[in-house]
């Protein structure tokens, strides 16, 4: 067998990243029995040692009892069966010729938004934009230099992609063979077409459940407005033909019905319409990602019936380790959950799913909350649903602010993210480079030895507050990205020989922290807005408690004409409640954890991949399909009833009218 690594270079039109990924390529000889020895690189190299100067075909390149990779010229109208299969081509050629290929426009139908059409280019395409920055301290070397080769290819009606335009001059030197092999290829254009497919037939079905969902309404509007009108008929001429025989029969008149109405009232008081009431949803959520060990009970309106928690605390001037905190959840996780369903007032037949916190986080501390769970599960046999915990302190904000749609600033001791909601997931926009700035706040408090007691960035705003002289800190933002390592070593590195000098005090030093870090979190959050054009703030995460933060992005939030959205310590701080709410959403809407799967991660972006978007996309397609046929056979069984309701009620007033022909023809 022998085997060959193709790479792809793509340059996203959409965001410009480049990603790629290298495909194996595996050729049988005719051989069986033996193993071919030589790469496509090294036939190149043989090429070379040969001093052949033009540029091999790949029949050349590949011994006679080998298959021949499809690596031609390419030329116009040439045929292939999908974009997919045309980019592989292209790009085949371009590693055999020398250069590395670049996706450049992409040309959508205005029926469906599916790809029509896609152009693909040299990767030294075009011309860099001059940087604008006054000072450049090392100027990059220039790597496009405006080459014309490109391919376009274009979908035609039969379903097949035809080219349509080729340029095979390059303004620059060609390296045939070697073409780079370190880049990822993100399953482009595989995986997002499916996305996009998924995405699409989930609004189509959305859509027609929601519309078989409206039909379904106004039948059963109209079956009222048309009983209540049918009613009225019927007892019109009830009542009329009763009063004509009243005056007809002396017996009649002397009995003590007076009316037939009174009879139809009181049948009519007994029945009624029977209403379906839903049961409240509950979840049971667990969170143990660091220092707290929270339980929550929430229902799916977002009220919260219990939220107990318990913080591990250590002496002044340590932090806490995964092993000794993970050893305090043990302690402190079942007193919790009895006091949560106690607080609560429920017992387990009310709960509907247990929820926890998957990641990110420590890892012992994370395990405790996980193995509760799926030890909850089998005993109560209750779902399980893993929560993102980043995600958690999002839509916990939203549900306790009323947010709708914000940017939202997500700072913590373990994260520090500027994160909007985009193109149906949350996208983080900026983040920190390497701590986050609560480990940053937390770890100059041990600097200062601040009691751990409530928290360490609690206790170094009250000092703040005392503060009255600014020290200049590093100041490092790049683009919607910060850095605070540097500020930290920095205070850490000056911070005692300050204080002997009496250069400053304890409080100037805290001061001046918040001073520095707090409008580096404002300046990335303002970007973001501006990027995602949204005018609105939520801070969440445990640093968002902190009121000097919360003046200075309300500030400018104002200045923007938006608002600011903040919640207290009982959900800025980690706990259960927002997991419990969290995952009882997703719950809610059809997706639940299997026991096998119910792990944790100490790694677990706020961001998903897009292979979980894919199973989330599929999980939503399948629900909507479920209930879009759930609403055409309710339509149908009521369209059927209406039918059979017709026929017996045809029936009963033709009986109606006989009887009282047969009564008035006997009195008479």
């Amino acid at each position: 067998m022998k085997k060959f690594t193709v790479d792809f270079e793509v340059d996203s039109d959409a965001n410009g990243e480049v990603v790629g990924n290298s495909v194996d390529v595996e050729y049988r000889a005719g051989d069986e029995n033996g193993m071919g020895g030589n790469s496509v690189e090294e036939l190149f190299q043989q090429n070379q040692d040969d001093k052949v100067t033009q540029v091999l075909s790949g029949k050349e390149m590949i011994p006679v009892d080998e298959p021949q990779a499809p690596v031609e010229e390419p030329y116009l109208n040439q045929e292939f069966e999908s974009e997919a299969e045309a980019h592989a081509f292209y790009n085949a050629y371009a590693t055999r010729v020398g250069f590395v290929i670049r996706v450049s426009k992409l040309s959508r139908s205005r029926h469906d938004g599916s790809a029509i059409g896609r152009a693909l280019v040299c990767n030294k395409e075009g011309f860099r934009m001059p940087d604008k920055r006054e000072k450049i301290v090392r100027q990059r070397t220039e790597t496009r230099v405006g080459c014309r080769a490109m391919i376009l290819v274009r979908k035609v009606s039969s379903g097949k992609w035809v080219v349509t335009k080729f340029v095979k001059e390059h303004t620059h030197p060609l390296t045939p063979g070697k073409g780079r092999r370190d880049l990822v290829y993100d399953q482009c254009p595989n995986e997002r077409n499916k996305i996009r497919e998924l995405s699409q037939q989930l609004a189509i079905e959305k859509k027609r459940a929601a519309t078989y969902k409206r039909h379904l309404e106004m039948v059963f509007e109209h079956i009222e407005e048309h009983n209540q009108s049918l009613s009225k008929k019927i007892q019109g001429i009830v009542d009329s033909n009763f009063e004509e025989r009243r005056r007809r029969n002396p017996i009649l008149r002397a009995t003590s019905l007076s009316s037939p109405s009174q009879y139809r009232r009181r049948r009519s008081s007994q029945s009624g319409i029977l209403f379906l009431k839903m049961k409240k949803m509950i979840a049971l959520g667990f969170e143990g990602s660091a220092n707290k060990i929270g339980v929550g009970v929430v229902t799916l309106d977002g009220s919260i019936l219990s939220n107990p928690r318990h913080t591990y605390v250590t002496p002044p001037g340590q932090g806490f380790l995964p092993r000794e905190t993970a050893q305090h959840h043990l302690q402190h996780i079942l007193p919790l959950i009895k006091s949560a369903l106690k607080t609560a007032r429920i017992t387990l037949n009310d709960i509907d799913c247990l929820c926890y916190t998957k990641g990110p986080g420590m890892g012992a501390p994370l395990q405790v909350a996980a193995v509760a769970v799926r030890v909850l599960s089998q005993l109560w046999k209750k779902p399980i649903v893993a929560v993102n915990h980043c995600v958690a302190h999002i839509e916990m904000g939203r549900v306790v602010t009323g947010a709708d749609d914000p940017v939202v600033l997500y700072v913590s001791g373990g994260n520090t993210q500027v994160i909007a909601y985009s193109e149906g997931r949350y996208r983080i926009f900026g983040e920190t480079i390497d701590i986050a700035v609560g480990n940053c706040l937390d770890r100059f408090a041990r600097v200062l030895t601040l009691s751990n007691d409530p928290s360490p960035g609690y206790n170094i705003e009250q000092l703040a507050k005392k503060g009255e002289k600014f020290i200049d800190l590093p100041y490092v933002v790049k683009g919607m990205d910060v850095s605070f390592s540097g500020i930290l070593s920095y205070l850490e590195a000056t911070a005692e020989e300050k204080l002997q000098n009496n250069e400053c005090t304890p409080a100037d030093l805290c001061y001046s922290l918040q001073e520095t870090v707090f409008p580096m979190l404002v300046e990335i959050t303002e970007r973001a807005m501006a990027h995602c054009d949204k005018k609105d703030v939520l801070i969440v995460g445990g640093v968002g408690c902190n009121e000097r933060l919360q003046e200075m992005m309300r500030i400018m939030c104002s200045e923007r004409g938006g608002r600011l959205f903040a919640t207290d310590d009982r959900y800025c701080i980690d706990n259960g409640a927002m997991i419990a709410y969290t995952g009882l959403l997703a719950y809610a809407n059809g997706i639940s954890t299997p026991l096998e799967e119910s792990t944790f991660t100490q790694r677990f972006r706020t961001d998903e991949n897009e292979r979980n978007k894919i199973r989330e996309l599929s999980q939503q397609l399948a629900i909507e399909k479920k209930r879009a046929a759930t609403y055409k056979w309710h339509l149908e069984m009521v369209f059927e009833h209406i039918e059979e309701h017709n026929q017996s009620l045809s029936k009963k007033i033709q009986g109606i009218v006989d009887s009282v022909r047969e009564m008035e023809s006997k009195e008479q």
